[in-house]
């Protein structure tokens, strides 16, 4: 009986070790999604040097109302994309900031585009109105479109990448943004200057 017993452990943890090793092999192969990559980037919150910058990002999908948004259609423009979600604290407390930004930046052709990742719509546009946020957000509930970011793929919420008039990764916040130090960033990526 102990001897059949013996058995039985050794099979099962044979067949999950099995199984271990063939999911990771699927998710490997692109099979599975790794949600939450680290992402493949140098310092956080500095520049990076336009030789180095990840090539053009695809980032695309309907807007929170519908619209379609695609960020290719802003090219030749300084882009901030913040990914967000109305549950996430550290997006409340950073949403004002942004809001500011946005606000501030305009004028000076620089161009906010959010990512709504994981979240409901009707949480979603409850959070826009009221933090006043009147930049467009793509809505991703599935995070498919964030995912489809391979190796620059954000890896918490809030998120905020800063992107080149070439449509490149220019430089990358995690956590809640402070607005002086994300503005410093801009302005060294408008002028060409190195931060």
């Amino acid at each position: 009986m102990i001897l059949g017993s013996r058995r039985l452990v050794m099979i099962s943890l044979a067949v999950a070790v099995i199984a271990g090793i063939a999911a990771g092999a699927w998710t490997l192969r692109g099979g599975g999604v790794a949600r939450h990559r680290p992402a493949a980037l140098p310092a956080v919150g500095r520049l990076i040097q336009p030789a180095q910058r990840p090539v053009a990002l695809v980032l695309a999908g309907s807007s929170l109302t519908g619209a379609h948004l695609d960020l290719r259609a802003l090219r030749g423009k300084i882009v901030v994309v913040n990914f967000w979600a109305s549950w996430c604290a550290p997006c409340r407390a950073e949403a004002p900031a942004l809001h500011a930004l946005a606000q501030r930046l305009a004028p000076h052709g620089v161009r906010f585009l959010g990512v709504d990742v994981m979240d409901n719509r009707t949480s979603a546009m409850t959070f826009e109105r009221r933090y006043r946020i009147s930049y467009p957000s793509i809505f991703d509930p599935r995070e498919t479109v964030t995912a489809a970011m391979g190796p620059i793929t954000p890896r918490a919420t809030p998120t905020t990448y800063l992107i080149d008039r070439q449509g490149r990764l220019a430089a990358a916040f995690f956590g809640s943004i402070a607005y002086r130090s994300v503005e410093r960033t801009l302005a060294a990526l408008a002028t060409g200057q190195r931060k």
